[in-house]
């Protein structure tokens, strides 16, 4: 995306966020049925994200200490 001029990038983000207004039912079933369908790969994702979140709450900590 960093070789797009900003006139394109900004096209780019409109004409996808109308298409995530125009799909959102589409998408959050589709969603749902890949969760359903991959119960460990969500919960390592979840798990992944937790412990990151952690990671830069202590290192917040620790620049404000």
């Amino acid at each position: 995306m960093a070789d797009m001029s900003k006139a394109a990038r900004e096209a780019k983000r409109a004409y996808m966020r109308e298409w995530k207004r125009n799909n959102r039912k589409s998408q959050n079933e589709y969603l749902k049925k890949w969760r359903q369908a991959n119960p460990e790969k969500v919960k390592e994702y979840n798990r992944k994200y937790w412990e990151r979140k952690a990671a830069e709450q202590q290192e917040q900590d620790q620049k404000e200490a």
